[in-house]
């Protein structure tokens, strides 16, 4: 089987470097609440993962340690070879692994009682389906609406709805390529809450615009945490003549938009990127940031205006305007705000 390149345009690396970063014209323009200097940004970035990281410790949303155990395992095979997995399965904590009682048109998976931890279960309802042919040519059922419920002690605590569209190329028919791809749903228990809301991904068939967005929330007892993205990219897909799957990407132009809030607290991040340039082996060499801002707490904190990776030094050609009126490249911040960075990578990695 080949190997597809990977889109290689690293839009979620690029946000992350660029969110202690950002860009507007003049921080001033925008008349902030707060004026904040590069070490009050650092600290601010710092906070807001501490915060995050408190809320979402130790939160189940209604799942023990053994159903998400199970879970993180994957979905069972399923009894049919290259269709949608289907009957009631039981977890079998003796041997991790699923246990295949009896046939379903729907997937239930099943967790007995177990001591103080109920009984649970987890429905999935494929819906409609279609055949889609994988890299391969070999047909396999992919689902266009799918419905989940959970249930604890036989009372529902979740329940999420998706829908999917696949790729129709021209010569190939349907592939397992997703065209379009919508999600939502919630689940919930006493004073827990993990949400999706309006997810949404579309791939074009050839050029167009890609986009992924959305939103996740978490309630805690009397915290709350929320997490929204929207990137999109101009761009033209390439696609292999034998498998008709996309092969290669050539991105022009996108944008990037970013916020977290945790109970009081929030951050935004938003650029335009453009100009992508490569290097010889296809991997992503500068791009230019512009247009964008960091905000903290409604304010915006800092500015940018630049090309990432045009000298060889990380953010040197990035400019950074602050609210407090201070001026530096991405690389001088980071190398004036080490501890903090460094403090915020070492909290991530212990958790």
């Amino acid at each position: 089987m080949m190997q597809r390149r990977a889109w290689r345009l690293p839009l979620l690396a690029v946000a992350v470097l660029a969110i202690g970063l950002t860009a507007c014209s003049d921080p001033s323009d925008r008349q902030p609440a707060v004026k904040y200097s590069p070490s009050a940004t650092a600290s601010a970035l710092d906070n807001m993962q501490a915060s995050a990281g408190n809320i979402l410790q130790g939160a189940t949303f209604g799942l023990d340690a053994r159903t998400m155990g199970a879970l993180s395992s994957g979905l069972p095979a399923g009894e049919t070879p290259n269709r949608l997995p289907r009957g009631v399965y039981v977890w079998n904590e003796a041997t991790s692994d699923w246990l295949f009682v009896e046939n379903s048109a729907e997937l239930v998976l099943r967790w007995p009682e177990l001591g103080d931890e109920e009984a649970a279960q987890l429905t999935v309802d494929w819906g409609a389906t279609v055949d889609a042919n994988d890299e391969a040519g070999t047909l396999h059922e992919a689902p266009q609406g799918a419905t989940v419920d959970v249930t604890v002690g036989g009372a529902s605590i979740g329940e999420f709805a998706s829908s999917a569209t696949w790729q129709n190329v021209p010569g190939c028919g349907l592939i397992l390529e997703p065209a379009s791809l919508d999600a939502s749903g919630a689940i919930a228990d006493g004073t827990s809450r993990l949400s999706l809301e309006n997810f949404r991904l579309r791939i074009p068939l050839d050029s167009g615009t890609f986009s992924l967005s959305g939103k996740v929330s978490a309630v805690s007892g009397g915290d709350a945490l929320s997490f929204n993205w929207a990137l999109s990219a101009n761009g033209t897909a390439h696609r292999d003549a034998t498998s008709c799957f996309v092969d290669d990407v050539d991105v022009n132009s996108g944008s990037v938009d970013l916020g977290i809030s945790a109970n009081d607290d929030s951050l935004g991040l938003a650029f335009d990127f453009s100009d992508v340039q490569l290097d010889a082996g296809r991997n992503l060499r500068s791009v230019r940031l512009s247009g964008g801002a960091l905000t903290v707490n409604g304010s915006v904190a800092v500015c940018f205006e630049g090309t990432l990776g045009s000298s060889g030094l990380l953010g040197d050609d990035l400019n950074l305007t602050f609210s407090n009126g201070e001026q530096m490249t991405l690389n001088a911040f980071l190398r004036s705000n080490l501890s903090a960075i460094a403090s915020m990578a070492l909290r991530g990695a212990l958790r």
